[in-house]
């Protein structure tokens, strides 16, 4: 099978994070981490994709991003070359994916790690440290 570039470009390279996931239900009982988004990237390739968790934080009390690690999931297809990758503390993440072979597909998950933040002014509770692991998928095609 023979893999080309698609004709259209729909989507950016990024992906915000929705303020509310799906609802448990919706993804069925044993459904797999689904993906925020699919991008495609060309075989000969050095580029950048990401996963924007800004909003989300905002709508959840505002933690700021203590660590952010991509990686290939746990069954993935194939595993990415990942040359580069970073993160800010108000939740703007990147990963760069270099070569590849056209017609593999990757599963890259971010894992995304928060600090405890008070629930509101004045009162002593505290939302504990939270990490979050949202998952990307990347097709190659041949350039």
């Amino acid at each position: 099978m023979q893999f080309h570039a698609p004709t259209l470009v729909t989507q950016p390279r990024r992906v915000k994070m929705p303020v509310a996931d799906p609802a448990a239900p919706a993804l069925g009982v044993s459904a797999a981490i689904p993906a925020l988004a699919q991008f495609f990237k060309a075989d000969r390739d050095t580029i950048d994709f990401g996963i924007d968790f800004s909003d989300w934080l905002v709508a959840n009390g505002s933690p700021q991003v203590t660590n952010c690690v991509y990686a290939a999931a746990a069954g993935s297809p194939a595993v990415p070359t990942i040359a580069a990758q970073d993160y800010n503390a108000q939740g703007e993440t990147v990963v760069v994916l270099s070569g590849g072979t056209a017609g593999d597909a990757y599963w890259i998950d971010c894992t995304l790690t928060m600090d405890a933040v008070q629930l509101r002014e004045g009162n002593p509770n505290k939302i504990i440290s939270r990490v979050l692991v949202r998952r990307l998928h990347i097709v190659v095609y041949k350039d």
